[in-house]
């Protein structure tokens, strides 16, 4: 598995990645997955991505981060997410799709001194983040 890169991932079938494990999680080079689609998440047990660890979700492809469900953000690692880098935490935020996961339903992941806009339920950043 060490050898792993997000091209070989990108290639994995869909069905073929509802077989990961926590094991391999934590064993696949974290830039592989980079190359994670929203076919995979599909198929990816939810509760597997409380094993992601901040490198792994400042890696996630935007289209994964829209396909995410509430689900997956109930099994997310907080410590880990709350680790991330403000600009990071924004392109997660900005890449949620608000029309399946109410921005309420993230309420305990946004930081401190950001809002959720009222008006398009947007959850925006404080002043001077990326």
């Amino acid at each position: 598995m060490q050898g792993l890169t997000a091209k070989h991932v990108a290639n994995i079938s869909g069905e073929a990645m509802g077989g990961i494990t926590k094991e391999h999680v934590l064993n696949i080079p974290t830039e592989a997955f980079a190359g994670l689609k929203s076919e995979h998440l599909e198929n990816i047990v939810p509760e597997l991505i409380a094993d992601f660890g901040v490198s792994h979700l400042e890696l996630l492809p935007n289209e994964v981060v829209h396909n995410l469900t509430t689900e997956h953000f109930q099994h997310l690692n907080r410590e880990s997410f709350q680790q991330l880098p403000d600009k990071h935490k924004s392109r997660m935020f900005v890449n949620v799709d608000i029309v399946k996961i109410a921005p309420e339903e993230l309420q305990d992941l946004i930081p401190e001194g950001w809002n959720i806009n009222p008006e398009n339920g947007k959850i925006m950043p404080s002043e001077g983040v990326p």
